[in-house]
């Protein structure tokens, strides 16, 4: 740990005062130099702050309600809350394809959300024909004119079609109505077309219900672009072939929420959001980081979609059906597959348990994450699985995040894990220290794979044992200001590397 850079401006002013005593000119003008480029870095240090902090809660504001001016003649009343699952989502209703209009206004409703707006939380389960009861969608949810909410529409749920978060995110839900009855009450079903192109316009509408009083939670929308495509891991799911846009006002309540193009059609629906979220390269639920190419990014402020093109075909006059010129997966086709543990050490035997009554396994790949890809068939081997029902995989050499893909390249089952290391050095963690007016600026310093992420504290110097102390936070990324009257300090910090080994606590004593 360096000792804190002295104040260049006070010194100035002292030595000026004294008369600078044997001091050159040019010494004088050197001196003046470094108080200026010091005064310089610590206005940028701020300014890049506040420019982060601006951003950031631009990102976290709700976009605009749409009234029902703004929803008259387009696809928006379709678009609604859904309640009574697992969360509180978005869902809209999914135009079906290849029915007659007679067929159509006869068929039963489906709505389209988020497969983890279904409870799922693993990248085995497919689920299909689950009775639902006390779950709803409400449609129109707009402002009305002179403030407050216009009338809305409610349908009950009755099942789970589909639902899975395998390589997609997606779960469609039959509602307790038919086509012809909603559309004869200004709801129209939207038509779900191929996925977005990187640079194009589009419009996510939504019902966000985070940091919204329960009076304004409406239908909201937030126009951006596609900026690229790319895979990605979000807690125990892999999702491929995302498309990653910087839409604000993507929150709580959005998951589901479809983007529209210009012609009101169904691009994508998003399904993560590092919006709000701690950075970090854990790639936990709710922190999701692009993976590929060998590499593993943590995007501030963007959210991801999932295609949905076809699943339109998969809807039939009786219901939804799996086959044919319908994408989703048929769930006796699925290795249902788990891991026992979530941490293995490296290089040992992994245990993968395959369900009883599960597709067989007939290959597996293992790697390292982000540069592993389920879907492709190099480097995989056979699988081999014994009489109980256990596959034996050996885990990489190398610590940090690792994938295990189980089944064919074609319907693959991703299980994420960590490789285990060593504890990372505590005794080579440093602590950055920034003088600025009124106290000093302090952070640790990351350096992956080791010093992936961060939590600290402070106390009292003399009387903080690190290793007892309460109150550590997560590092977000951004220094903490520590005022001059509270110095001097012991700021504490426990280090994790990318497997998520955290360290021994380390003391520095700063001020």
């Amino acid at each position: 740990m360096s000792d804190p850079a002295p104040d260049a401006g006070a010194d100035l002013s002292a030595g000026a005062g004294r008369g600078a005593p044997g001091w050159s000119t040019a010494g004088l003008v050197m001196v003046v130099i470094a108080a200026l480029l010091v005064g310089i870095a610590v206005v940028g240090l701020r300014d890049r702050a506040e420019r982060q902090s601006q951003a950031a809660s631009t990102a976290s504001t709700p976009g605009a309600a749409f009234d029902e001016r703004q929803g008259r003649g387009t696809s928006l009343p379709a678009v609604g809350r859904l309640r009574g699952l697992a969360g509180p989502c978005t869902a809209w209703l999914l135009a079906p394809v290849g029915l007659s209009p007679l067929e159509r206004d006869d068929a039963p409703a489906h709505v389209l959300t988020a497969g983890r707006c279904a409870g799922i939380e693993d990248s085995a389960t497919v689920l299909s024909r689950i009775p639902v009861e006390g779950a709803a969608v409400e449609f129109a949810l707009f402002s009305a004119r002179g403030g407050g909410a216009a009338s809305s529409l409610t349908v009950p749920v009755v099942a789970i079609a589909w639902a899975s978060v395998r390589g997609t995110d997606l779960a469609v839900l039959r509602l307790a109505a038919v086509y012809g009855g909603l559309a004869d009450q200004g709801i129209p079903a939207i038509e779900a077309t191929a996925a977005p192109v990187d640079g194009q316009q589009i419009l996510v509408a939504g019902v966000p219900v985070a940091g919204v009083p329960s009076d304004e939670v409406l239908l909201r929308g937030s126009r951006c672009q596609v900026e690229r495509t790319t895979d990605l891991a979000d807690g125990p799911w892999v999702l491929r072939d995302t498309a990653a846009i910087g839409c604000g006002g993507i929150l709580e309540g959005s998951f589901g929420s479809p983007a529209l193009d210009p012609a009101g059609r169904a691009v994508g629906l998003v399904a993560a959001s590092t919006i709000g979220a701690i950075p970090s390269p854990d790639c936990a639920a709710g922190r999701p980081c692009e993976v590929g190419e060998g590499s593993i990014a943590f995007r501030a402020d963007t959210s991801y979609l999932v295609g949905v093109a076809g699943v339109g075909r998969c809807l039939t006059l009786r219901g939804l059906r799996l086959g044919g010129q319908c994408p989703l997966e048929v769930p006796s086709t699925v290795v249902e597959a788990s891991i026992g543990s979530s941490s293995v050490p490296a290089g040992s035997l992994m245990e993968v348990r395959i369900a009883e009554g599960s597709a067989p396994a007939s290959t597996t790949l293992v790697g390292m994450l982000g540069a592993t890809d389920c879907w492709a068939e190099a480097g995989r081997r056979p699988a081999v699985v014994d009489a109980e029902g256990v596959l034996r995989v050996r885990a990489p050499t190398s610590q940090g995040l690792a994938l295990l893909c189980v089944g064919s390249a074609r319907q693959p089952t991703p299980l994420r894990f960590t490789v285990a290391g060593t504890a990372p050095d505590a005794g080579a963690i440093e602590l950055r220290e920034t003088p600025v007016t009124g106290g000093l600026l302090v952070a640790p310093v990351p350096d992956p794979p080791d010093f992936s992420t961060f939590v600290w504290t402070t106390g009292p110097p003399g009387t903080t044992d690190c290793a007892t102390a309460e109150g550590y936070q997560p590092f977000t990324g951004e220094p903490a200001f520590l005022e001059a009257a509270d110095l001097p300090t012991t700021v504490c910090v426990i280090a994790s590397d990318a497997a998520g080994t955290a360290s021994a606590p380390q003391a520095f004593q700063v001020g």
